[in-house]
């Protein structure tokens, strides 16, 4: 189940969720709901897997606000 504690990141239009140790989400927010769109789960370095996915969160939103 998704809480909002877990939200680590969010812009614009993506959002980055915990799921655990090394593992994170990023969501694309729509209208009505928000879709998955890429996971990073890099157990053995949970601060890259967190690096990567606030990376890959603002740059799917640099392009969809270009």
């Amino acid at each position: 189940m998704r809480e909002e504690a877990d939200i680590v990141h969010e812009n614009a239009t993506h959002w980055v969720h915990c799921k655990g140790v090394g593992r994170f989400e990023v969501y694309r927010k729509t209208t009505t709901h928000s879709v998955r769109c890429a996971t990073f789960h890099f157990s053995h370095d949970a601060s890259y897997a967190l690096f990567r996915a606030i990376a890959d969160a603002d740059s799917r939103d640099a392009a969809c606000l270009a």
